[in-house]
């Protein structure tokens, strides 16, 4: 499910982590980072980030249940919630994930590959407690994969 709506984000996040833990079931959470885009925004303009935005949402709704919160994060950033499903099969959807879009090319550009980083943490992760702590464990593994090179995906469980 696409989510712009920063309040429904949050809301949905507090709903199925509420579920998850009353219930003792799985919720994980992706931070993607599409690098590459910033420069190309410099260059194209803010119309260009739309676009990619917009192409990168139905490129992650097509990886994904229709039970899965997809939302745009920051500028660079997407927001991926897998209710359900625990840390190993996150890691499966953050391996097609990034397959997907280190094949897709920029309009324009046939020699400009997507770059993709992400973070991933799990409701029964270490160190969350709360919906904010599942995003910002996931943020922390995303800036771990950066630091080390980016173009991967990183589990916050690995570091916590």
């Amino acid at each position: 499910m696409e989510v712009r709506d920063h309040n429904l984000l949050e809301t949905l996040l507090k709903s199925e982590f509420e579920r998850a833990k009353r219930y003792d079931l799985q919720l994980s959470c992706i931070v993607v980072c599409v690098s590459g885009l910033t420069e190309n925004i410099e260059k194209r303009g803010a119309a260009f980030l739309d676009k990619m935005l917009d192409e990168s949402i139905a490129l992650l709704s097509s990886m994904v249940r229709t039970s899965d919160i997809i939302a745009p994060y920051t500028k660079e950033k997407l927001l991926v919630v897998l209710p359900m499903v625990n840390t190993d099969g996150t890691s499966f959807v953050a391996q097609r994930i990034h397959r997907v879009f280190s094949q897709y090319k920029l309009p324009g550009q046939p020699e400009n590959k997507l770059a993709v980083s992400m973070g991933i943490s799990n409701v029964s992760d270490k160190g969350v407690n709360t919906p904010g702590d599942l995003i910002r464990c996931a943020e922390t593994a995303l800036a771990q994969a950066l630091s080390q090179g980016g173009d991967a995906p990183c589990l916050w469980r690995d570091l916590a």
